[in-house]
C-alpha cells in the first residue's frame, strides 16, 4: 500500500522564476462502478467551492477559481479509507482493486490534476489522485496510469504568461508531485520524461527534481 511521502512544493521547485489546452485521452470508454462491491462509508471530501478568499503576495485578496465537485468524489474518498488502514479485509481489498482498475475514475483524476489547487480540498484531491494513479501503476491498469500521468506531463499551462503567476505555481506544484514521484517508482518514465516536457518552466522544475533525487541518493549512500 503505498504511503506516499508529501514534498514541499518550495522544496522541489527552487528558485526558479515564471518568465516565459490539455491533451485529452482517447480510447473506448469503460463504465465500471464500485458500487456493486463498495458497502463502505466513506468520508465525503470538502466542498472544493467552499474555500475563503487569499491573499496573493500583493498583499491584496484573490478569490478562487470556481471549480466543480469532482465526478468521482465518493470513489476517491472510499480510496482514502482504505489508504489509511494498515490491514484489509478480503472485501476491502477488492473494493480497492476496483478502485484502480476504474479506467473512468483513473482518466478524470487527470483532469484533476491539470486544475489550480485553490482550495485545501481541491490539493487533498490533488494529493490522493497522485497516490491512486501511483498505486494503479503497480496493482491496476497500469496503462491508462501510465497515460494520464504522461498527460499531466506533457501540459503546457505552466508555459503559459497569460495566465497569473500564482496559477502557474499552483500548477506547477501538482506537476511537480507527479513529475518526482513518478520518475523515482518507474526508471522507464524517468528516461523518457525529458522528450515530453513542454517548455521552459517544465524543464527547470524537472532539473530541480532531478538535483533532490540526486541529494536524496547521496544523502542515503552516505549512511551506509
Amino acid at each position: 500500500m503505498i504511503r506516499r511521502a508529501f514534498i514541499p512544493v518550495s522544496l522541489v521547485l527552487g528558485f526558479w522564476i515564471i518568465s516565459e489546452g490539455r491533451l485529452h485521452l482517447n480510447g473506448p470508454s469503460q463504465q465500471l462502478s464500485v458500487d456493486h462491491v463498495s458497502p463502505l462509508q466513506s468520508t465525503p471530501l470538502p466542498d472544493p467551492g467552499e474555500s475563503p478568499p487569499k491573499k496573493a503576495e500583493s498583499g491584496l485578496m484573490v478569490a478562487p477559481v470556481p471549480v466543480e465537485p469532482f465526478k468521482y468524489q465518493r470513489e476517491l474518498a472510499t480510496f482514502q479509507d482504505l489508504q489509511g488502514k494498515v490491514f484489509l479485509s478480503s472485501e476491502e481489498k477488492e473494493v480497492r482493486k476496483a478502485l484502480l482498475s476504474h479506467i473512468l475514475l483513473i482518466r478524470a483524476l487527470g483532469d484533476r490534476l491539470l486544475v489550480p489547487a485553490t482550495s485545501a480540498s481541491l490539493v487533498l484531491e490533488q494529493e490522493l489522485a497522485v497516490d491512486l494513479l501511483l498505486a494503479a501503476l503497480e496493482e491496476g491498469d497500469a496503462e491508462s496510469a501510465r497515460e494520464v500521468l504522461k498527460t499531466v506531463v506533457l501540459d503546457a499551462q505552466v508555459e503559459d504568461p497569460a495566465l497569473s503567476e500564482e496559477v502557474r505555481t499552483q500548477l506547477a506544484g501538482a506537476k511537480a508531485e507527479v513529475l518526482y514521484h513518478w520518475s523515482a517508482l518507474d526508471p522507464r518514465a524517468a528516461i523518457q520524461i525529458p522528450d515530453w516536457l513542454p517548455g521552459p518552466v517544465s524543464q527547470k522544475i524537472w532539473a530541480n527534481i532531478e538535483r533532490r533525487q540526486q541529494a536524496n541518493l547521496a544523502e542515503g549512500e552516505a549512511h551506509f
